[in-house]
């Protein structure tokens, strides 16, 4: 599990760079985005980093009006051997044009809401 905080990505991307440098392998089971979603603190750099098959967006959506479209839109194109599942919280208004079952099929990935995860 990779969790994120409100982590900055240059920071996250140097430091993960050196652990995949000294050989640990980077993919996980789930990673919590930064910052609710925030697109100042994801990068498309560090998302190729690593891989994954959760990815967890914690926010109502209230505050800062997070997440940002562009964090989910480069978590689904980003490249993955797994079936991307993207975690809300909360439903949000903002995921309705991620729901398109063309655009789920031809990049891979689900949009989940709920407040409990179950990893296997």
């Amino acid at each position: 599990m990779l969790f994120l905080a409100d982590s900055q990505s240059d920071i996250i991307f140097q430091n993960l760079n050196k652990l995949k440098n000294d050989g640990y392998q980077m993919d996980f089971d789930i990673v919590k985005i930064s910052h609710h979603g925030s697109n100042k603190n994801t990068s498309m750099k560090l998302l190729n980093l690593f891989d994954s098959k959760k990815y967890l967006i914690s926010t109502d959506g209230k505050k800062n009006s997070h997440p940002n479209l562009e964090v989910i839109a480069k978590i689904i194109k980003k490249e993955s051997k797994h079936t991307k599942e993207i975690i809300f919280n909360y439903e949000h208004p903002k995921l309705e044009p991620f729901q398109s079952s063309s655009l789920k099929e031809k990049y891979n990935y689900s949009i989940i809401v709920q407040n409990e995860i179950i990893i296997h």
